[in-house]
């Protein structure tokens, strides 16, 4: 199929219907695939080598041209970079999403609520006592007696 797309051999994609079809149920003994990058390079030590063919065709830059012509050759190369653990190169990049800027809390309007800010941190969000500097406790100056 790869092939036949960069041969120009492949029609138009057909248009979508506009409802959405209902999904079935997931099965749990379906097999999922890992989702980490480079997951294919330990099990598989022959990849190494695809992996270094596909940046050599990945940097070719008649290949980058018909992605940026043809965005299922996008969607077939991601997925292969991913598993190989190859950087995706800029055609190959999807903008970010309208929503996945992380939002900033506006600034407390009273002290009250400033104060709730500064409570300690749950203990699972705590750094390790190693990490923390040492403890300086709070003592009287030695008592100087006079005679």
């Amino acid at each position: 199929f790869l092939l036949r797309l960069c041969a120009d051999d492949v029609s138009a994609p057909r248009p979508r219907p506009s409802r959405r079809r209902a999904r079935p149920p997931a099965n749990p003994a379906r097999l999922a695939l890992p989702r980490r990058t480079a997951w294919l390079l330990a099990p598989v030590p022959e990849a190494i080598a695809a992996a270094g063919q596909l940046r050599a065709l990945l940097a070719d830059p008649e290949l980058q041209r018909r992605i940026g012509e043809e965005p299922r050759l996008g969607r077939i190369l991601r997925p292969l970079c991913r598993c190989l653990g190859v950087k995706l190169p800029a055609p190959l990049r999807l903008p970010p999403r309208a929503g996945s800027r992380k939002r900033t809390k506006p600034a407390p309007a009273s002290t009250d609520e400033a104060g709730a800010e500064s409570r300690p941190l749950p203990r699972r969000f705590r750094p390790p006592a190693a990490c923390a500097p040492p403890r300086r406790r709070n003592r009287a100056p030695p008592l100087v007696r006079s005679r």
